[in-house]
């Protein structure tokens, strides 16, 4: 979609963590409703917050952080969905520094392997990757932590009446109304919130894919035998397994396998028992693995798994609508990119207001 000559955004602004330019100054603090509380919804909604504006987060789920998860089966935990992250961008670094400090994020020294058809090599990628303690939830928790947060809450397409928005749950009940609007969520359903209100954000959401994809938790029964804590698989049913009780402050003996996202694909609509079995089949084989030693926890699909191709703009911002999208898909399919993504767009909405930005 172009409607804005050479522009690809079509006259919509992408936000950087440095945006500003006013559109109005006001003499009080903003209402801000933010649909979403991954971990861009929550990052967007916890700068405004700080710098003084009242914010009110909606979840349709119990949990906070979207793909930053753990799910937890009798008393052990499994990250079933982000399995770390890294930092690359010098604003979040200094977001991490700050998050180990606290003892909310330590440092995973893993060691990675790479799964070949000669068997498994050591992998040559040697970044510091960093994980939420004691699981990936704690980081949606320390981030949502003090924030005003409505969970279990499915909000409907919001309404726009004069300068403010009109937000209603699927239940009928009145969630309120407010100034600015930010919607944190994958790209299908931003465009769904927005098809009657914001028809050029629709449609850029609507030009993004994604990649699903299934996970299986699996529990050891002794010693496995394998060295490694990560492994990347090249080719085949799996893209990744990892020692999840490597982590720090984890326990127990368990593995978390993830699918190649064009296996998902094609068994989008498998049964979790048949998706189980394979994956376990297929890691058992790679790794040397009695399966006699391996019993299968649970299973998890993942729709909005990875992002392919981002549109990478921060977030984007509609100063006419008052209206903020940020998102993995607006910035970066990483931890990394929700969390500066959210930034982004608190950033460009601290600038147009001309509040609380110093």
């Amino acid at each position: 979609m172009n409607t804005g000559g050479d522009d690809p955004l079509g006259g919509l602004i992408g936000a950087s963590a440095e945006s500003s330019g006013s559109i109005e100054n006001s003499d009080s603090f903003m209402r801000i409703a933010v649909i979403g509380a991954g971990l861009s919804g929550l990052s967007a909604a916890r700068v405004l917050r700080d710098h003084g504006h009242r914010v009110k987060v909606f979840e349709k789920s119990r949990g906070l952080g979207g793909r930053a998860a753990t799910r937890r089966v009798d008393g052990v935990g499994f990250d079933h969905g982000a399995q770390y992250f890294t930092a690359r961008d010098p604003g979040f670094q200094q977001a991490v520094e700050a998050w180990c400090e606290s003892g909310v994020v330590e440092p995973w020294r893993a060691r990675m392997g790479k799964v070949e058809a000669g068997g498994i090599k050591d992998s040559p990628d040697g970044q510091q990757r960093y994980v939420a303690v004691p699981g990936m939830s704690s980081l949606g928790a320390h981030l949502g932590a003090g924030l005003d947060v409505h969970r279990r809450v499915r909000v409907i397409p919001p309404r726009r009446q004069g300068r403010r928005w009109f937000l209603t749950g699927d239940d009928g009940a009145d969630l309120g109304s407010f100034d600015t609007l930010i919607i944190s969520a994958p790209a299908p359903q931003a465009r769904e919130l927005l098809a009657g209100v914001a028809p050029r954000i629709a449609e850029l959401a609507a030009g993004v894919r994604y990649a699903a994809t299934w996970a299986v938790l699996l529990a050891c029964e002794g010693p496995a035998p394998i060295e490694y804590d990560g492994l990347f698989f090249g080719d085949g049913i799996l893209a990744w397994a990892a020692r999840n009780s490597s982590k720090p402050g984890r326990s127990g003996n368990t593995w978390v396998l993830h699918a190649d996202p064009d296996w998902t694909e094609l068994n989008l609509d498998a049964g979790s028992a048949r998706v189980t079995a394979e994956l376990m089949a297929a890691f058992c084989a790679a790794t040397g693995t009695d399966p006699a030693r391996m019993r299968a926890v649970s299973a998890h699909r993942w729709l909005y798994s990875l992002v392919p191709s981002p549109l990478d703009v921060g977030g984007l911002w509609e100063p006419s609508l008052r209206l903020g999208v940020c998102g993995d898909w607006c910035s970066g399919a990483r931890i990394e990119g929700a969390f500066l993504s959210g930034r982004a767009v608190a950033g460009r909405i601290l600038g147009a207001y001309g509040l609380g930005s110093s």
